[in-house]
């Protein structure tokens, strides 16, 4: 492989894993487990399925781009369980080999990231908690014959954590020890961009024409909707 091919792909994703993942996602993370919220020992309002979510699509989309699948395999559309596996598999098992259960695997996925993903709750009679009484990663109970899964997300959001440090030392060296593997990484990024903007091209033309970019300091701007706003004195975070 080109070697300066490679040393250009791998600032591309580093410069992506620590923006997005190890900036944005982590950072978020952490802000959600600070103790001095004391969110852990609040049945409501604790913030549970935003934490469950956040760390989801996290797994989801490094699975996605890390996976040693073949690329029709793991880029076939819906295939978020895939995804999930493979992450599970690669990445959170050196934090805990628990997580290449295929059994934890499926739980996680079709009790909890479907339904919060789709209604924000986990599927009917499941549970997610972040209360420090439940010690481990899925407990069990029985009411009325059935039996019920409980879903530890503080106990997920640390090992997911710990995984992104092991993700992240791999790409430190991955461009001398595993060019492969950055390539395959920043190829599959690469594809998802530019399917995206294909998609929503028209979209994008449309909000071209319509919406003003920009933010204006007390100034009136246009909405989509064509009439007159007063915009405050603010500051965007702009992803791209």
């Amino acid at each position: 492989m080109n070697e300066m091919l490679i040393k250009k792909q791998n600032e591309e994703v580093k410069s992506y894993f620590d923006h997005i993942f190890k900036g944005y996602l982590a950072n978020d993370i952490e802000t959600l487990l600070n103790p001095s919220y004391d969110l852990d020992k609040k049945e409501l309002g604790g913030c549970a399925a935003l934490l469950a979510i956040a760390i989801l699509s996290g797994i989801e989309q490094l699975g996605l781009l890390t996976s040693q699948k073949e690329t029709y395999k793991i880029e076939k559309k819906e295939n978020t369980e895939l995804r999930i596996k493979e992450f599970c598999n690669d990445w959170m098992s050196k934090v805990d080999k628990v997580y290449k259960k295929s059994t934890l695997q499926e739980i996680i996925i079709r009790f909890f990231r479907h339904g919060i993903a789709h209604q924000f709750m986990p599927i009917y009679n499941m549970a997610i908690t972040r209360h420090p009484s439940h010690e481990h990663l899925i407990e069990s109970y029985e009411k009325d014959g059935k039996i019920f899964y409980i879903l530890q997300v503080t106990i997920l959001a640390k090992h997911f954590l710990e995984s992104l440090n092991y993700l992240e030392n791999k790409l430190n060296n991955a461009s001398q020890n595993d060019p492969k593997f950055v390539s395959r990484f920043f190829r599959r990024l690469d594809d998802q961009r530019k399917h995206y903007t294909d998609k929503n091209v028209n979209l994008i033309k449309k909000a071209e024409k319509n919406l003003q970019i920009g933010l204006y300091n007390g100034d009136s701007k246009t909405t989509i909707s064509g009439t007159k706003t007063q915009t405050i004195n603010s500051k965007a975070t702009i992803t791209v």
